[in-house]
């Protein structure tokens, strides 16, 4: 790893990301066809190398932010701007612009089989570098290097569909990967991986960010939460946001976590009492007596 580690710090070059706001984001509001919302009045900043998740229960617009951020659908109300620019459809159709954001923004998509379409892994992995005009001596190293990391190297000539949901993961943060973009936005990375690459991509990405990439994860996911990111933005399910501070603290907030549906209380009886137990998307479900509320049984 420390190979490649060492091949995506010659390559980041972290002084053409001179500005350090990367993305502000103002008053953002999204509806689907304009009817049903996704986000509502949304505002923040991320400067350039910080680490920073979205948290939200399931429909409270994670995945809608992550793609409005990699300008792959618009907003009917406020602005979103990358850098000096400000993302709407006019600028990435330009085809300058537009090379100059995907070579500097990469998404790795929730639903894998929305994101991989080549007729083999090889070609999936390698189609981002192609695209860029790189040489091809350098997407045959990018492609193997990837490959290497994340374990696909006997998976070169399969067809993506063909793969489990795990490996599908993999392919699909291999491709976003190799264009070593500058951003990483990443919606729920760890899902249909097993626990030993769920570990080695969270180290890895704790490698990129050491190196000043910036990583936006969107995740409901609190056992990954502060091991990838510094800061947490919290959306309700009003598709709001409720809470922005360091993710340490957002953590410790059991009231809010149980308000915006990221945990709950699990109730049972003990002695005559009722016992009301936090309970949320942890690795381990431990009931630590301590701190909880305890309300006599009538």
């Amino acid at each position: 790893m420390d190979y490649i580690l060492s091949f995506y710090y010659c390559c980041y070059s972290g002084a053409e990301l001179a500005v350090d706001r990367i993305f502000e984001v103002k008053d953002l509001s999204y509806s689907f066809l304009g009817r049903f919302p996704a986000l509502c009045d949304v505002s923040f900043e991320i400067h350039r190398g910080e680490r920073v998740v979205i948290l939200g229960a399931n429909g409270s617009g994670k995945s809608s932010l992550l793609h409005l951020l990699d300008g792959l659908v618009f907003s009917q109300k406020g602005a979103i701007r990358f850098m000096d620019y400000e993302l709407n459809e006019n600028l990435l159709k330009d085809e300058d612009f537009n090379m100059f954001f995907r070579k500097k923004v990469g998404l790795v998509f929730q639903n894998s089989d929305i994101q991989l379409f080549s007729s083999t892994v090889w070609d999936e992995i390698a189609f981002g570098p192609l695209h860029l005009n790189l040489h091809n001596d350098e997407v045959k190293t990018r492609v193997k290097e990837i490959s290497e990391l994340l374990g696909l190297e006997k998976l070169w000539d399969r067809p993506p569909y063909q793969l489990s949901g795990g490996e599908k993961k993999k392919v699909a943060i291999a491709s976003t990967l190799a264009v070593n973009p500058d951003v990483l936005l990443l919606d729920e990375p760890t899902n249909g991986l097993d626990p030993r690459s769920q570990a080695e991509l969270v180290g890895f990405l704790e490698e990129l960010h050491k190196i000043g990439k910036t990583i936006i994860t969107a995740t409901h996911d609190l056992n990954i939460a502060e091991i990838v990111s510094d800061r947490a933005i919290v959306l309700n399910e009003s598709h709001k946001i409720e809470a922005e501070g360091m993710t340490k603290d957002i953590l410790e907030d059991t009231s809010l976590l149980i308000g915006v549906n990221l945990i709950h209380e699990h109730i049972h009886c003990h002695d005559g009492k009722v016992h009301m137990h936090p309970h949320g998307h942890f690795g381990k479900h431990e009931h630590e007596h301590q701190g909880h509320r305890d309300r006599q049984k009538d």
